[in-house]
């Protein structure tokens, strides 16, 4: 809701601009720099959205690049900007993403178990008694890892990838309910998810100067729905069923 309300405004105010740059009532402003500035802040309303550094410093870096010279700044643009935003970006990943390691907490007085992995190859085995549900949690940053999840009540699996790579196979992991989701948090990084083939995919997941790629199609029907939501900044999620 607040990013379709804030992508509305943007665009109504960007129109007004441009009315009023036509008509001389305002500083002339081009139709590329226009465009690039309608990318960037939406880049930049979608990070906000999925709390992605990465997309939220990068493209206030390129709009103080875009406006150097009515902002003041031209001393520090472009490099000096860019570099910041990478290191900032950096820098606010790794104090606001730490690992936590086999927490359980309560959610609608159900049990649920955390499993987070660190950098290499990992096997997640949901096997507690007693627990109606299991949520996993994989986080990889400058490295490469394979995941394979064998879970045999899998809910939802919270991925995290940054400068990195990760691949991550779900062919072993059985949904009970129904329904399960696979949450996204991609960053400069490239993830490839295997998903089973009887399972009917529905994509809720976004990206911004990147790319959600499905490479082939379940043609499922009837079987299981796993929802693929979340974001994908300056990287790639490639999708295979098999």
């Amino acid at each position: 809701m607040i990013e379709r309300i804030s992508w509305g405004l943007f665009f109504i105010v960007a129109a007004c601009i441009l009315i009023a740059s036509g008509l001389g009532f305002a500083p002339e402003i081009g139709f590329w720099t226009i465009l690039l500035t309608i990318l960037a802040v939406g880049a930049l309303v979608g990070g906000i959205c999925n709390r992605s550094w990465f997309a939220i410093l990068v493209p206030i870096a390129f709009l103080c690049i875009l406006y150097d010279d009515l902002l003041g700044i031209t001393d520090i643009t472009p490099w000096p900007v860019l570099g910041a935003a990478f290191l900032g970006s950096i820098g606010l990943e790794i104090i606001f993403r730490g690992n936590h390691n086999h927490q359980h907490v309560c959610n609608n007085g159900l049990h649920r178990h955390h499993h987070t992995c660190n950098n290499g190859e990992t096997v997640f085995d949901e096997t507690t008694d007693n627990v109606s549900g299991s949520i996993i949690d994989m986080r990889t940053t400058f490295g490469s890892s394979t995941k394979y999840i064998n879970a045999d009540a899998f809910e939802a699996a919270n991925i995290q990838c940054s400068f990195g790579e990760m691949k991550v196979f779900f062919d072993n992991a059985i949904i009970k309910n129904g329904v399960a989701d696979i949450n996204l948090d991609v960053s400069f990084a490239g993830t490839e998810l295997y998903i089973p083939k009887t399972w009917r995919i529905e994509n809720n997941a976004r990206a911004s100067f990147g790319a959600i790629e499905f490479k082939n199609s379940t043609g499922a029907t009837d079987g299981p729905v796993i929802r693929i939501n979340g974001f994908a900044s300056f990287g790639a999620v490639e999708i295979f069923c098999i």
